[in-house]
């Protein structure tokens, strides 16, 4: 199947370098003007073969990886994410109420001194994980 992608994409760029790897192929070369058509066709070849087509630059020249990459489900589940925040929330309320002095498991009110803690901790998670989503 390589072969018959390289020879397609011969017609739609000259190629210099090809290399591969177990899960990808890369080709190397310059893309035949117009840029924007070029990368359109091949996109809608790409489509029909099951591989996925990455574009890129190295060093003046563009370049195509293809392989086959796992597509993101259509339909996420936030379960999993719903009960790891309540998760971190009780544990940091709980660290905080022990390192308060408190002891919840002989008094469940000494939760309520490990609020402020776990509203620090939680303050600090959640700029550090924005700043994953933003990058």
């Amino acid at each position: 199947m390589d072969e018959q992608i390289i020879s397609y994409l011969k017609t739609k760029m000259s190629i210099e370098e090809v290399t591969g790897s177990a899960a990808t192929t890369k080709a190397k070369g310059l893309l035949h003007p117009p840029l924007s058509k070029t990368v359109s066709d091949i996109k809608t070849y790409f489509d029909r073969t099951g591989y996925t087509p990455l574009f890129g630059q190295e060093k003046g020249k563009h370049t195509v990886r293809f392989g086959i990459y796992r597509k993101p489900d259509a339909q996420q589940r936030y379960s999993l994410n719903i009960l790891l925040f309540v998760a971190t929330i009780l544990s940091t309320v709980l660290a905080g109420s022990l390192n308060s002095g408190g002891n919840p498991f002989e008094n469940f009110s000494d939760l309520i001194l490990g609020i402020p803690f776990s509203l620090s901790i939680m303050a600090i998670l959640t700029c550090h994980e924005l700043g994953h989503y933003f990058v």
